[in-house]
């Protein structure tokens, strides 16, 4: 048992502290044992073949995080792709509570599966659709889940009420997950849905805001909660990511979200990274410099931070953890650089 718990816990660490039953069996490890781990206390039964260790921390989306598990079984979760045939995105009603948005009550787990599917899991549904792209997916708390836009769209697609779809909007559009002249081009098909004239996107976006006494312009304009200035250590970790993540095709969401933090009006370290390595050990030091940003007293650390990511011996290292907590794909093993001349500072640089 120890032996079997000592190697499960080389795993389980990039898993949110969870393994699945095939997953234990391809290291070696038998049913009885896991039962005996989990008799022991050293690990509790999250859902039907997924397991969690008793030592690690509860998660707040651990029954998505479950669910999104028993998929693919037999899978580690950074070996899987997101719009891979036999794998699912989290969507819907799910992918706003993932992303902190809205009210909405929800009484399963919603997955957008490329080819019809089935579960003896109640707590499960399933809305087929193959043509999800890449655009469509981000990340949540290390899950692959529909983009706020995509949410809306696939929400706006069930009918549900207008004023739950208008909060999610409003809350979505200040904190900069959703630009506003997007989603009326995107949102223009479901017009006739609800029975707003013209047939246009603007019009619904307008119909669906008045619901909570609001108008595109009065959103367009509202001050974003907690908005703050840009600081120059906001702008400098900022740009440091960006250098080092250049060119790594399944981080584009990152990239982009890094760049928007650099822009005054989403200023600070975008809440999408932290997200993305919250569950990974070795970068504490790096959220822990990042969240010191909102202080002055952390641009000192931020500054300290960067230097040792760009110039540092320990430089390659934390590029590849990045990569790692953000990629679908197994770990990376060479990061690209967008300009190979920035490894050696010269004396222009700042």
């Amino acid at each position: 048992m120890d032996k079997a718990f000592e190697l499960l816990g080389d795993y389980v660490g990039e898993q949110w502290g969870m393994v699945t039953a095939r997953q234990a069996k391809s290291l070696g490890i038998d049913a009885v044992t896991l039962y005996r781990l989990k008799d022991a206390g050293f690990l509790d039964l999250v859902r039907r073949g997924v397991y969690v260790a008793t030592s690690a921390a509860v998660h707040r989306h651990q029954a998505e995080q479950a669910a999104w598990l028993a998929l693919r079984p037999g899978i580690w979760a950074w070996e899987r792709e997101p719009l891979d045939p036999d794998d699912g995105v989290l969507s819907h009603d799910t992918a706003a509570r993932l992303h902190g948005f809205g009210e909405l009550v929800e009484s399963e787990i919603a997955f957008t599966v490329p080819r019809r599917r089935t579960s003896r899991d109640t707590d499960l549904w399933f809305k087929i659709d193959d043509g999800l792209t890449d655009e469509d997916v981000t990340l949540a708390d290390g899950l692959p889940v529909t983009t706020m836009l995509r949410t809306v769209c696939d929400l706006l697609d069930q009918h549900i009420d207008g004023s739950h779809i208008a909060t999610i909007i409003r809350e979505a559009v200040e904190v900069g997950q959703l630009r506003l002249d997007t989603l009326a081009d995107r949102i223009a098909p479901y017009a006739r849905r609800y029975r707003v004239r013209p047939l246009t996107g603007t019009a619904l976006l307008e119909h669906l805001l008045e619901q909570i006494g609001l108008t595109i312009d009065d959103l367009a304009t509202r001050p974003r909660p907690g908005k703050r200035t840009s600081s120059g250590a906001d702008a400098l970790v900022a740009a440091t990511a960006l250098a080092h993540l250049g060119g790594l095709g399944p981080t584009d969401d990152l990239r982009k979200s890094l760049r928007e933090s650099v822009a005054p009006a989403t200023a600070g370290i975008s809440a999408y990274l932290l997200d993305a390595m919250q569950h990974n050990p070795a970068l504490e030091d790096l959220r822990k410099s990042m969240h010191a940003i909102a202080n002055p007293a952390g641009e000192e650390l931020s500054r300290a931070l960067a230097t040792f990511a760009l110039q540092g011996p320990g430089g390659e290292e934390l590029r590849r953890q990045i990569a790692r907590s953000v990629a679908a794909g197994p770990p990376l093993t060479a990061l690209p650089r967008q300009d190979a001349s920035r490894d050696k500072p010269d004396a222009n640089d700042d």
